[in-house]
């Protein structure tokens, strides 16, 4: 996996889709912490949120293709 840092957001990841497959959940991990309240949301502990993933149509890609993923915080 690359990674672009442009000294903010988004962080920048190029990786190759079977790196991508072995290291992407089925579901994501819950929430761990206290429970947090914000101005339009709450997430209790053991909180998922809504996550799919659909490994039939990431799997028609070829493995050796490389993607881009950026990622944002939630501020």
């Amino acid at each position: 996996m690359l990674i672009y840092d442009r000294g903010g957001y988004p962080f920048r990841y190029a990786v190759s889709m079977k790196d991508l497959l072995a290291q992407l959940p089925n579901e994501p991990a819950p929430h761990t912490g206290p429970t947090i309240i914000g101005e339009d949301y709450h997430m209790p502990k053991g909180w998922r949120g809504s996550f799919e993933v659909q490994r039939e149509k990431l799997s028609a890609c070829h493995p050796n293709e490389m993607i881009i993923i950026d990622t944002w915080d939630q501020s």
